[in-house]
């Protein structure tokens, strides 16, 4: 299993606060933890699993997908979030329905990328754009110098 992000104390009660949610609503919702892992776009049930026993922090992607897959306001997950959400609930429609539109057509590869960079702990993505930076200015510089 790749290394994360530490555990803090918010991140174990906004999985205790899930486990309380998904207990109370599996049942009505008709979900098990591989039906809930292919409803939320993820490879297996052991990272629904960790999700609901604390072992992997819930991000802002991860709340806002069990938010949407249980039927709850991601608040109920994780109150110390609720000020980004209400942020997010107060953007103009359109916004929204941009953000959506640019996210579904991205491709596979696109789609993957972005999914395994918000696994990441947040000190490993910001050396992943490092390095993507420094690619890009190196794949410039011989363009460059091909074109001359």
């Amino acid at each position: 299993m790749k290394k994360n992000r530490t555990i803090t104390d918010e991140d174990l009660l906004a999985a205790k606060r899930l486990k309380q949610i998904w207990d109370k609503n599996k049942k009505e919702l008709s979900l098990t933890q591989d039906k809930a892992a292919e409803l939320l776009g993820f490879s297996t049930q052991a990272t629904v699993s960790h999700y609901l026993t604390g072992k992997l922090a819930l991000g802002v992607e991860a709340v806002l997908r069990f938010a949407v897959l249980l039927k709850v306001r991601p608040e109920e997950i994780r109150p110390d979030m609720a000020e980004l959400f209400s942020s997010i609930r107060n953007l103009p429609t359109s916004d929204m329905n941009n953000y959506y539109v640019e996210k579904n057509t991205l491709s596979q590869k696109e789609k993957l990328l972005l999914d395994l960079y918000n696994d990441l702990p947040e000190s490993e993505a910001e050396k992943i754009i490092d390095v993507m930076k420094s690619k890009k200015k190196y794949f410039e510089k011989n363009h460059e110098r091909i074109s001359i």
